[in-house]
C-alpha cells in the first residue's frame, strides 16, 4: 500500500474511464490526490476548432469530485 497517490490530468471532459482510474488509485493508497490541469487559452482554441463545448475547470473539477465523494481518503 503506497501513502499517497496522485491522478493528474485535464479530464477534457471527465469520463468513466477516469472514475475508473481514480478508485483503482484510492484501492492501493492511504491518500489520493485528483490534480486537475488547464490552459484555457489551449482548450478554447480546441473547442473552436472542433466545434466542442467548453467545459470551465471549475466544472470539471466538480464533477470529478462529487463522483468519490464516500471515499473520504480522495481529495
Amino acid at each position: 500500500m503506497y501513502n499517497i497517490g496522485v491522478v493528474p490530468g485535464k479530464f477534457f471532459p471527465p469520463h468513466r474511464g477516469h472514475l475508473n482510474q481514480i478508485i483503482r488509485a484510492a484501492t492501493q493508497c492511504n491518500k489520493v490526490y485528483i490534480v486537475v490541469s488547464d490552459n484555457e487559452d489551449i482548450a478554447l482554441d480546441k473547442c473552436r476548432k472542433h466545434n466542442l463545448p467548453y467545459i470551465p475547470l471549475k466544472t470539471r473539477a466538480l464533477c470529478l469530485s462529487l463522483e468519490p465523494r464516500d471515499i473520504t481518503h480522495i481529495k
